[in-house]
């Protein structure tokens, strides 16, 4: 029993190492209110900022950021213990709870990749499933920034 006890603690201890390494150069920026509401966004639940997709982008640049992008998003899902396009994450508790410990909410973000063939559009992921789509620029989504 101590022995595969042991054996789980390493190999937790080396899945914790190796998702260090995927954040390693970058880092979550927290969007401070005043970032927030002087570039045009609104605080919403837990004070997070909402904004469409061109003020979610000079809002990230005024918190040293960028916003991230769309691959990013999903190794913050994964990171989290969700799957990406999987509606079962929905009903997963310790997915649910470990996304909102680093800061999420259950809401839509927007992500710096843009449509390819609809250049209005730009890619979002839902962090409550873990799933993606693209919306119009226009509409308001949570903003998260990387630097």
């Amino acid at each position: 029993m101590k022995i595969k006890v042991l054996i789980l603690g390493i190999i937790l201890t080396l899945l914790s190492h190796a998702k260090g390494v995927e954040d390693k150069h970058q880092k979550w920026l927290r969007v401070s209110k005043n970032n927030c509401l002087n570039s045009g966004g609104k605080l919403v639940k837990n004070n997070i900022c909402e904004a469409s997709w061109e003020k979610a982008i000079k809002i990230c640049s005024r918190s040293g950021g960028k916003l991230p992008s769309l691959q990013k998003l999903k190794q913050a899902v994964t990171s989290c213990g969700g799957e990406i396009e999987y509606f079962g994450n929905s009903y997963c508790k310790a997915y649910q709870s470990s996304y909102k410990k680093k800061g999420f909410n259950d809401a839509i973000y927007w992500s710096a990749t843009q449509n390819e063939k609809l250049s209005q559009f730009a890619w979002v992921i839902y962090f409550y499933n873990g799933t993606t789509s693209y919306y119009s620029k226009e509409r308001n989504y949570h903003v998260a920034c990387v630097k």
